[in-house]
């Protein structure tokens, strides 16, 4: 994957996961993306079972993707995974 994360009004970013919910609703972590930021850019490869990814890819709506710093631990910004 690549990630671009730009949080202006944020520390800088600690983690990058991706959960389990619809809009408006908060889930479970499925994900750790594990991100190592150069900047704001991040590379990187997990391992996940093919299950899951087919679910993501099918219903990329039902998750969403949640970056947090040290000043919001709990979720700096959540962005809704779509097609």
């Amino acid at each position: 994957y690549h990630l671009r994360v730009f949080l202006y009004l944020f520390d800088t970013v600690t983690s990058v996961s991706i959960h389990q919910g619809a809009a408006g609703e908060n889930g479970p972590q499925v994900v750790d993306l594990q991100p190592v930021f150069d900047g704001y850019n991040a590379d990187g490869c997990v391992s996940i079972s093919s299950t899951l990814a087919k679910d993501i890819q099918r219903n990329a709506a039902q998750y969403y993707l949640l970056a947090t710093d040290g000043n919001y631990p709990d979720g700096a910004a959540r962005s809704q995974l779509h097609k």
